[in-house]
């Protein structure tokens, strides 16, 4: 039977374990911390946080470890604060193991991009979290690839493109971009190039959780950048929902960001930060 234990010494634990009546029942870690449980017979069943925003399952930070059998370790990472359920499901979808997840806040500050204007976003109907620049967009999910662009398009002189929505990097998971009907190829990627003459040499943020989670959503951010003459800047994996204000976007830290340079190639975090003046962006730190 499946089982969540605390792991060996050599497995090197991480986390905080709380056990009651020799059972391990839960598991405190701080956010921006990884923790780490041992599975007994049960690492082909599936194995999922129920809470995404504060336990994400993305496969860069949800893995099992260490494997012997059908026994092995979970490292699992504390995005954001909150309490989520490690569960452990069957082939029928019944839960049979299950332990709770704690992330503490670690308090502080939170680090924002502040853009210059003007700027445009685009939000999804069903985004958790709504940017605002000077034009702003709520697109409905039965707005056309091409009725977006045209949208951003028929503006002139904008200094950035802000993107709110959810996302895959696998386009056998969903789009790459859940935004009206959905960017799901790459020749939807090449649809930005009416974007050059208003964003050319702008910066296109992609507030899409794990877009650039995998290698056809890195390659899909590149035409992106390609076509429209664009920096991008996109999460490689689920990004914590916060609140922004005015002309504000997260910096994506936790969530694996990665940059594009206008020609499609990857950049340095550092590199990119480097070019805040030019791009028209700098970094606050808002309570």
């Amino acid at each position: 039977m499946a089982k969540f234990g605390v792991p060996s010494q050599a497995q090197k634990p991480l986390g905080q374990y709380d056990v009651k009546g020799g059972s391990l029942w839960r598991i405190r870690i701080n956010e921006g911390q990884h923790g780490r449980v041992f599975v007994s017979e049960g690492t082909d069943l599936k194995i999922s946080s129920n809470n995404a925003q504060v336990v994400p399952n993305d496969a860069s930070v949800f893995n099992i470890t260490d494997a012997h059998g059908r026994s092995g370790v979970l490292n699992f990472f504390g995005l954001s604060a909150g309490v989520s359920m490690l569960e452990a499901r069957d082939t029928q979808g019944n839960v049979v193991a299950y332990i709770q997840l704690d992330v503490a806040s670690i308090g502080g500050k939170h680090a924002y991009f502040e853009l210059e204007q003007p700027s445009m976003a685009l939000n999804a109907a069903d985004s958790p979290v709504k940017y605002q620049m000077k034009y702003s967009l709520k697109v409905s999910a039965g707005t056309s690839v091409r009725e977006v662009i045209t949208a951003v398009a028929a503006k002139s002189g904008l200094r950035h493109l802000t993107i709110s929505c959810h996302g895959y990097g696998d386009p056998s998971l969903g789009p790459f971009l859940v935004l009206g009907q959905g960017f799901r190829t790459l020749e939807d990627a090449a649809e930005f190039k009416p974007l050059y003459n208003v964003l050319g040499g702008g910066v296109i943020w992609m507030g899409a959780c794990a877009v650039c989670g995998g290698e056809q959503g890195v390659e899909f951010c590149k035409i992106v950048a390609k076509s429209a003459g664009c920096y991008v800047v996109a999460a490689g994996m689920t990004i914590a929902a916060m609140p922004v204000h005015l002309h504000q976007i997260e910096v994506f830290t936790r969530s694996f960001p990665h940059y594009v340079s206008p020609k499609g190639e990857l950049l340095k975090q550092s590199d990119f930060l480097r070019l805040d003046r030019k791009l028209g962006f700098k970094m606050i730190s808002v309570k």
